[in-house]
Protein backbone atom coordinates (compact mmCIF):
# COMPACT_ATOMS: atom_id res chain seq x y z
CA UNK A 1 0.00 0.00 0.00
CA UNK A 2 1.64 3.41 -1.23
CA UNK A 3 1.21 6.45 1.16
CA UNK A 4 -1.89 7.91 -1.07
CA UNK A 5 -3.82 4.88 -0.36
CA UNK A 6 -2.56 4.90 3.28
CA UNK A 7 -3.69 8.52 3.44
CA UNK A 8 -7.52 7.90 2.07
CA UNK A 9 -7.93 5.26 3.87
CA UNK A 10 -6.87 6.74 7.42
CA UNK A 11 -8.59 9.77 6.32
CA UNK A 12 -11.74 7.73 5.10
CA UNK A 13 -11.51 6.04 8.87
CA UNK A 14 -11.49 9.41 10.54
CA UNK A 15 -14.49 10.43 9.03
CA UNK A 16 -16.72 7.47 9.84
CA UNK A 17 -15.39 8.06 13.20
CA UNK A 18 -16.78 11.66 13.43
CA UNK A 19 -19.83 10.00 11.72
CA UNK A 20 -20.18 7.31 14.56
CA UNK A 21 -19.52 10.19 17.09
CA UNK A 22 -22.57 12.28 16.30
CA UNK A 23 -24.90 9.88 15.75
CA UNK A 24 -23.95 8.49 19.34
CA UNK A 25 -24.57 11.91 20.56
CA UNK A 26 -28.07 12.10 19.27
CA UNK A 27 -28.62 9.01 20.92
CA UNK A 28 -27.37 10.76 24.27
CA UNK A 29 -23.79 9.26 24.37
CA UNK A 30 -21.50 11.94 25.01
CA UNK A 31 -17.79 12.41 24.37
CA UNK A 32 -15.48 15.20 25.06
CA UNK A 33 -12.60 16.66 22.71
CA UNK A 34 -9.43 18.10 24.07
CA UNK A 35 -6.85 18.85 22.21
CA UNK A 36 -5.61 15.75 20.21
CA UNK A 37 -7.80 13.21 22.49
CA UNK A 38 -11.49 12.35 22.25
CA UNK A 39 -12.96 10.93 25.52
CA UNK A 40 -15.94 8.38 25.10
CA UNK A 41 -18.36 8.27 27.47
CA UNK A 42 -18.87 5.23 29.93
CA UNK A 43 -22.08 4.10 27.56
CA UNK A 44 -20.14 4.37 24.77
CA UNK A 45 -16.89 2.31 25.85
CA UNK A 46 -19.03 -0.32 26.63
CA UNK A 47 -19.48 -1.09 22.41
CA UNK A 48 -15.90 -2.43 23.39
CA UNK A 49 -14.75 -5.13 25.34
CA UNK A 50 -11.68 -7.26 26.36
CA UNK A 51 -11.80 -10.87 25.38
CA UNK A 52 -9.54 -14.20 25.49
CA UNK A 53 -9.72 -17.18 22.59
CA UNK A 54 -11.76 -19.92 23.91
CA UNK A 55 -10.50 -22.12 21.15
CA UNK A 56 -6.98 -24.52 21.39
CA UNK A 57 -5.17 -22.35 19.53
CA UNK A 58 -6.32 -19.02 20.93
CA UNK A 59 -6.95 -20.00 24.46
CA UNK A 60 -3.87 -17.65 25.71
CA UNK A 61 -4.63 -15.06 23.01
CA UNK A 62 -6.06 -11.59 25.11
CA UNK A 63 -7.93 -9.58 22.41
CA UNK A 64 -9.66 -5.75 22.23
CA UNK A 65 -13.15 -6.81 21.11
CA UNK A 66 -15.62 -4.54 18.98
CA UNK A 67 -18.54 -5.04 17.07
CA UNK A 68 -18.98 -4.88 13.08
CA UNK A 69 -20.25 -0.83 13.03
CA UNK A 70 -17.20 0.07 14.82
CA UNK A 71 -14.98 -1.94 13.21
CA UNK A 72 -15.82 0.14 10.03
CA UNK A 73 -13.28 3.02 11.18
CA UNK A 74 -10.89 0.54 13.48
CA UNK A 75 -9.89 -1.31 10.47
CA UNK A 76 -9.40 1.82 8.43
CA UNK A 77 -7.54 4.04 10.85
CA UNK A 78 -4.23 3.40 10.99
CA UNK A 79 -3.45 2.88 15.18
CA UNK A 80 0.20 3.14 16.45
CA UNK A 81 0.00 1.59 19.85
CA UNK A 82 -2.44 1.34 23.32
CA UNK A 83 -1.49 3.31 26.18
CA UNK A 84 -2.76 2.23 29.35
CA UNK A 85 -3.41 4.58 32.60
CA UNK A 86 -4.22 2.02 34.99
CA UNK A 87 -5.19 4.66 37.87
CA UNK A 88 -8.09 5.89 36.26
CA UNK A 89 -8.72 2.97 34.13
CA UNK A 90 -8.44 4.22 30.49
CA UNK A 91 -7.30 2.59 27.56
CA UNK A 92 -5.90 5.21 24.83
CA UNK A 93 -5.99 4.02 20.85
CA UNK A 94 -2.91 6.51 19.87
CA UNK A 95 -2.86 6.92 16.19
CA UNK A 96 -0.33 7.11 13.81
CA UNK A 97 1.12 10.26 12.21
CA UNK A 98 0.36 9.68 8.53
CA UNK A 99 2.06 10.78 6.19
CA UNK A 100 1.53 13.11 2.70
CA UNK A 101 3.56 14.37 -0.17
CA UNK A 102 4.77 17.72 1.11
CA UNK A 103 2.77 19.32 -1.38
CA UNK A 104 -0.58 19.18 -2.41
CA UNK A 105 -1.60 15.96 0.57
CA UNK A 106 -0.77 17.50 4.08
CA UNK A 107 -0.01 14.64 6.85
CA UNK A 108 -2.65 14.16 8.93
CA UNK A 109 -1.47 14.12 12.71
CA UNK A 110 -1.63 11.62 15.18
CA UNK A 111 -4.72 11.55 17.62
CA UNK A 112 -5.98 9.79 20.65
CA UNK A 113 -9.13 7.77 21.48
CA UNK A 114 -9.70 7.28 25.10
CA UNK A 115 -12.39 4.68 26.27
CA UNK A 116 -13.45 3.66 30.02
CA UNK A 117 -12.42 0.22 31.46
CA UNK A 118 -14.77 -0.64 33.85
CA UNK A 119 -12.60 -2.53 36.13
CA UNK A 120 -8.75 -2.53 37.48
CA UNK A 121 -8.76 -6.24 36.83
CA UNK A 122 -9.46 -5.46 33.07
CA UNK A 123 -6.47 -3.28 32.82
CA UNK A 124 -3.57 -5.22 34.73
CA UNK A 125 -5.13 -8.40 32.55
CA UNK A 126 -4.34 -6.08 29.25
CA UNK A 127 -1.07 -4.47 30.95
CA UNK A 128 0.64 -8.03 31.31
CA UNK A 129 0.77 -8.39 27.45
CA UNK A 130 3.51 -6.78 24.77
CA UNK A 131 0.89 -6.18 22.05
CA UNK A 132 -3.15 -6.55 22.06
CA UNK A 133 -5.18 -7.79 18.96
CA UNK A 134 -8.31 -6.03 17.93
CA UNK A 135 -11.07 -8.61 16.99
CA UNK A 136 -14.62 -8.05 15.47
CA UNK A 137 -17.33 -10.46 16.81
CA UNK A 138 -21.11 -10.16 16.84
CA UNK A 139 -24.05 -11.78 18.36
CA UNK A 140 -25.75 -14.72 16.44
CA UNK A 141 -29.04 -15.65 16.20
CA UNK A 142 -28.87 -17.96 19.14
CA UNK A 143 -27.85 -14.64 21.52
CA UNK A 144 -23.93 -16.22 21.28
CA UNK A 145 -21.28 -14.23 20.91
CA UNK A 146 -19.16 -15.14 17.92
CA UNK A 147 -15.24 -13.90 17.09
CA UNK A 148 -13.77 -13.15 13.92
CA UNK A 149 -10.46 -15.34 14.56
CA UNK A 150 -9.43 -15.77 11.36
CA UNK A 151 -9.24 -11.62 10.47
CA UNK A 152 -7.93 -9.45 12.69
CA UNK A 153 -8.10 -5.49 12.08
CA UNK A 154 -5.17 -4.58 13.85
CA UNK A 155 -2.21 -5.71 15.98
CA UNK A 156 -0.37 -2.78 18.07
CA UNK A 157 1.81 -2.71 21.17
CA UNK A 158 0.74 -2.18 25.04
CA UNK A 159 1.94 1.00 27.22
CA UNK A 160 1.78 1.61 30.43
CA UNK A 161 1.21 5.58 30.94
CA UNK A 162 2.24 8.11 33.75
CA UNK A 163 -0.23 9.57 35.22
CA UNK A 164 -3.38 12.17 34.07
CA UNK A 165 -3.26 15.16 35.51
CA UNK A 166 -5.22 18.64 34.70
CA UNK A 167 -3.39 22.14 34.49
CA UNK A 168 -3.77 22.99 38.12
CA UNK A 169 -1.53 19.84 39.10
CA UNK A 170 -4.56 17.98 40.12
CA UNK A 171 -5.55 14.39 39.46
CA UNK A 172 -8.06 14.59 36.33
CA UNK A 173 -11.17 13.08 37.23
CA UNK A 174 -12.10 11.27 34.32
CA UNK A 175 -16.30 11.16 35.78
CA UNK A 176 -16.82 14.46 36.59
CA UNK A 177 -15.56 15.74 33.25
CA UNK A 178 -18.05 13.80 31.65
CA UNK A 179 -20.83 14.58 34.13
CA UNK A 180 -19.87 18.50 33.20
CA UNK A 181 -20.14 17.55 29.86
CA UNK A 182 -23.65 16.02 30.14
CA UNK A 183 -25.17 19.00 31.13
CA UNK A 184 -23.27 21.37 28.51
CA UNK A 185 -24.14 21.69 24.46
CA UNK A 186 -20.95 23.19 23.17
CA UNK A 187 -19.26 24.25 26.25
CA UNK A 188 -15.50 22.48 26.46
CA UNK A 189 -14.65 23.70 30.01
CA UNK A 190 -11.85 21.06 31.40
CA UNK A 191 -9.23 21.04 30.58
CA UNK A 192 -7.29 17.60 30.68
CA UNK A 193 -3.53 17.20 29.58
CA UNK A 194 -1.17 14.27 28.71
CA UNK A 195 1.46 13.66 31.15
CA UNK A 196 4.77 11.84 29.18
CA UNK A 197 4.51 9.86 25.98
CA UNK A 198 1.27 10.80 24.90
CA UNK A 199 1.91 14.58 25.30
CA UNK A 200 5.01 14.03 22.40
CA UNK A 201 2.21 14.02 19.93
CA UNK A 202 3.30 15.99 16.96
CA UNK A 203 1.53 19.17 16.25
CA UNK A 204 0.67 21.74 18.08
CA UNK A 205 -3.11 22.56 16.69
CA UNK A 206 -5.61 20.81 17.06
CA UNK A 207 -6.60 18.53 15.03
CA UNK A 208 -10.33 18.43 15.95
CA UNK A 209 -10.19 22.15 16.30
CA UNK A 210 -12.16 23.47 13.09
CA UNK A 211 -14.84 20.16 13.50
CA UNK A 212 -15.33 21.33 17.13
CA UNK A 213 -15.91 24.69 16.10
CA UNK A 214 -18.24 23.44 13.07
CA UNK A 215 -20.36 21.08 15.03
CA UNK A 216 -23.84 21.79 14.86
Amino acid sequence: MNYLERHIEHSSGMYSLFSWLLEQENKGYFHFIHNDTIYLHHNLSRFFGIGVGKNKKKKSELFFACQPIESEWLSLIKWKKVVLNKEKQLLFLVSETVKGDESSVPDIPSFVLGIYVDTVEKINLIAKNSIIICREYFIDEYKEIQVNFHKPIFQIPIEVSLTLENDDNNIFDYSKMLQQKEKESEIYSSKPTFIGDIAQIEGTDSIFKKWKENKV
